[in-house]
């Protein structure tokens, strides 16, 4: 286990990577690595609740991924926000990694 695998009190469960040039969008994209790590079916709504609910992904996707990928690629950022129990950290080089809580 890496230290990047291991944020404080938080332990990686799933990681995944937008590609924005694909046809699959970043709400997609976070969907499926959700319902990955949660071990539902992404379709179940009683299992996985919309994701508006939690974070507005098309803002985060127009602001990191709206932009020329010259212009993504001079600084890395990221933003994290909660998902019911889950921590969820998306990078603007479209790397998406999910955390439980450690001892879960």
């Amino acid at each position: 286990m890496t230290s990047d695998d291991r944020t404080e009190d938080w332990r990686l469960v799933t990681r995944s990577r937008y590609d924005p040039t694909s046809d699959e969008g970043l709400v997609t994209t976070l969907v499926l690595a959700l319902a990955e790590a949660k071990d539902v079916d992404p379709l179940d709504y009683t299992q996985m609740p919309p994701l508006d609910d939690y974070f507005d992904a098309a803002a985060l996707e127009d602001r990191f991924f709206g932009r020329s990928e010259s212009d993504r690629r001079d600084e890395t950022r990221a933003v994290t926000f909660t998902y019911e129990a889950y921590r969820v950290a998306v990078r603007n080089d479209g790397r998406i990694s999910i955390y439980t809580p450690a001892g879960t």
